[in-house]
């Protein structure tokens, strides 16, 4: 395993800077080698999980087409489970928290962030 694939799930689980890291594992995600894009998007579902939020403009489309990759797809649906399981948004006190479905897409999402 390539040490970038080490220090993103590193960095995911520690890194204090939630939208510097999702700018550093979408570019991983698209990666030529697919073990790589394959750990970035694990990684994103654990940031999603750490920081209980995900900038869902930036991350939701890769990961959708990482669904379609045959080295990466289990990790990507992986990280869409914990999107979905981890990040709200919204106001629970004002009861209007909403879970963010895995399979939001498009303008559905956007205005999440």
């Amino acid at each position: 395993m390539p040490v970038i694939c080490e220090a993103a799930i590193a960095l995911a689980l520690t890194e204090p800077d939630r939208h510097w890291m999702e700018r550093q594992l979408v570019e991983l995600m698209r990666d030529a080698d697919g073990s790589v894009r394959s750990i970035a998007a694990l990684a994103v579902g654990h940031l999603a999980r750490v920081h209980g939020q995900i900038d869902l403009e930036l991350v939701m489309p890769v990961l959708q087409d990482l669904v379609e990759d045959s080295e990466a797809c289990g990790n990507a649906a992986n990280a869409l489970d914990d999107i979905s399981t981890f990040v709200h948004y919204g106001n629970a006190d004002d009861g209007i928290m909403r879970v963010v479905d895995a399979t939001d897409v498009g303008d559905e999402y956007a205005d999440l962030g």
